[in-house]
């Protein structure tokens, strides 16, 4: 079976946004809504702001017919940065683009960007895994994700997405553990995902998140 880190995905927003309703021009909304800034926003509301952002621009890149619109769609978001470039919302709202043209060298870019801006052992660990789809292994970066997520994590011993930075960054040793821990696990669900996650290849784990 595949393992789904949904987490992973909600925080990259790659799903499709469920409203359909019309939506503003993308640069007006750029600029009117430019002073929203990561320092200005804060726990629930800033997270609903940056996900009414990706509504905005992302079900706009969806709709746009050909590659001259989204080509101008991404001319408008690099302009605004320029003028703003530490703009979180905006950075995340290219980075979805790009990893959707699947242009992983851009959006690694921005995504080390974002991760300067915000402490997320999720965003960190989709770093790590893009990373190394770009052939960069990095052992270290999957243990920063992990000091990261504990932080905020009560038990990250079920925590799959914690589970899989471990095994990322010590498959050897991450074996030898998540074999032990499967079986103590009386959670049949979170069992069956640790067994899959053993039964992983590496290569595949990667795809899964970045196709090729």
């Amino acid at each position: 079976m595949k393992i789904f880190f949904i987490a992973v995905f909600s925080m990259l927003l790659l799903g499709s946004c469920a409203d359909n309703t019309a939506q503003p021009n993308s640069a007006n909304a750029l600029t009117a809504n430019h002073h929203a800034t990561a320092s200005a926003e804060d726990g629930q509301q800033f997270n609903a702001q940056i996900e009414e952002w990706n509504k905005i621009f992302f079900q706009q890149y969806e709709s746009a017919q050909g590659q001259r619109s989204k080509n101008e769609m991404l001319r408008n978001i690099n302009a605004f940065l320029i003028q703003e470039p530490n703009h979180f919302q905006a950075l995340s709202v290219r980075m979805r683009m790009l990893l959707a043209l699947k242009d992983y060298p851009a959006a690694l870019q921005d995504l080390q960007k974002i991760n300067q801006l915000k402490q997320d052992g999720i965003l960190k660990l989709s770093e790590c895994i893009l990373k190394e789809k770009l052939g960069a292994a990095d052992a270290k970066c999957y243990q920063e994700a992990m000091a990261i997520h504990a932080i905020h994590t009560a038990h990250p011993d079920a925590d799959l997405n914690y589970l899989l930075m471990w095994y990322m960054s010590n498959p050897a040793e991450a074996k030898v553990k998540l074999s032990a821990l499967a079986q103590e696990e009386n959670d049949p669900l979170l069992k069956e995902h640790i067994y899959a996650l053993l039964n992983s290849n590496r290569k595949d784990l990667v795809n899964q998140f970045f196709e090729d």
